[in-house]
């Protein structure tokens, strides 16, 4: 089928689906695993990040690109957009336009601090601001 003129998703990412080993929440931070299966972060700067686990905050995924799942559990994770991503702030507030990287709390974002660190651990930048504690960020997909 061929389609012209402009194409209007419902959502705000493209998106694809992955294994997981148990599953995760909407806006939770992914790492690969050494067993291939995406699992939230729980490290600082982890340059085995992946994404973030698509429609946190109401932010549906626009597109979703038909990745093959094997297993029991999988997560539509954003590759591109605008997503919703669980953040904190106790290792920075979170200002508009910093750069994402995984934190040490479970499968949270953090504001990168460590430019030079943060080479290949990058999932966003921050489209919104938290000044403190946790809770959504809006974040546009910018893996490195």
């Amino acid at each position: 089928m061929c389609t012209t003129g402009a194409v209007r998703p419902c959502g705000s990412d493209y998106a694809e689906n992955f294994d997981t080993a148990e599953g995760a929440e909407p806006g939770t931070v992914l790492v690969i695993g050494e067993n291939g299966l995406f699992a939230p972060c729980s490290d600082e700067y982890d340059t085995s990040a992946t994404g973030v686990v698509s429609g946190a905050g109401g932010l549906n995924p626009g597109n979703v690109l038909e990745g093959e799942t094997k297993g029991p559990h999988h997560v539509t994770v954003a590759l591109a957009g605008q997503v919703y991503v669980k953040a904190d702030a106790a290792y920075g507030a979170i200002s508009v336009g910093d750069l994402l990287t995984t934190s040490p709390h479970d499968g949270f974002a953090m504001r990168v601090a460590d430019r030079p660190r943060a080479v290949g651990a990058i999932i966003g930048k921050a489209l919104s601001s938290l000044a403190g504690g946790t809770g959504l960020v809006r974040m546009l997909v910018a893996n490195s």
